[in-house]
């Protein structure tokens, strides 16, 4: 009788150990595919330059921004692609067909 229960005490410390180690390699699974995501992965995004240089252009012709502003407004796109981090690859809007993260460029 003794050992009966001895064996019962053994099965359920040897499944709790067996869900304890699967929920171990979940976490440890999900977290390398996070942090590989977000610090790895290269990501292809895109930004709609060419929509931005017209409005400039149209403002600057129309003598609603001056001079100053629109070099201003131009340095703002290098700042915006400076800005993204490593791991994204940036093309022009008008290359991009679809499946892509598109940046609007606005400036406030």
């Amino acid at each position: 009788m003794t050992e009966n229960i001895k064996e019962k005490d053994t099965n359920s410390v040897g499944l709790f150990n067996f869900f304890i180690t699967v929920l171990l390699c979940a976490i440890v699974s999900l977290s390398t595919v996070i942090i590989y995501d977000r610090y790895f992965a290269q990501k292809i995004v895109s930004i709609d330059i060419r929509s931005y240089m017209d409005e400039q252009r149209s403002q600057y012709l129309a003598g609603k921004i001056s001079n100053e502003q629109l070099e201003k407004n131009i340095n703002y796109i290098q700042q915006v692609i400076s800005a993204l981090p490593n791991n994204n690859v940036v093309l022009m809007g008008d290359a991009v067909v679809k499946n892509a993260k598109i940046i609007k460029l606005e400036r406030k």
